[in-house]
C-alpha cells in the first residue's frame, strides 16, 4: 500500500531526479530505527534522571498507542481539510462510473 501511495504522489526532486516509490518505506524504516535509538540512548535516560522514576515496558506501550491515536486524528484534520480544499477549488477525481 505504501508503494501504492507513493506512486500517486509527485515525487521528483528538481527537474532531473525522480525518487524510486519503494525507497519511501525505506526512508520511513530508517527514520523509526533512528528515533527509536535516540529515545532509547538519550530521552529515556534523560527523563529518568529528572524525575527520578521510569515508566514500565507495559506503560511505555500504553503511550505508544496514545501517540498512534493523536496522530490519527492529526491526520483525519488533515485529510479533512485537504478535502475541503480541493472541493473548494473543484478539484476532486471522479471515481468509477
Amino acid at each position: 500500500m505504501t508503494v501504492l501511495q507513493a506512486l500517486a504522489m509527485d515525487r521528483h526532486h528538481g527537474s532531473s531526479y525522480k525518487i524510486p516509490a519503494g525507497t519511501v518505506i525505506v526512508v520511513v524504516l530508517i527514520s523509526t530505527c533512528i528515533f527509536l535509538a535516540i529515545l532509547d540512548l538519550f530521552l529515556l535516560p534523560t527523563s529518568k534522571k529528572l524525575t527520578h522514576w521510569s515508566l514500565t515496558p507495559l506503560q511505555w506501550i500504553g503511550v505508544g498507542h496514545v501517540i498512534n491515536v493523536l496522530s490519527m486524528a492529526v491526520s483525519v484534520l488533515v485529510e479533512s481539510r485537504t478535502l475541503k480544499i480541493a472541493h473548494a477549488h473543484h478539484l476532486l477525481l471522479e471515481l468509477g462510473g
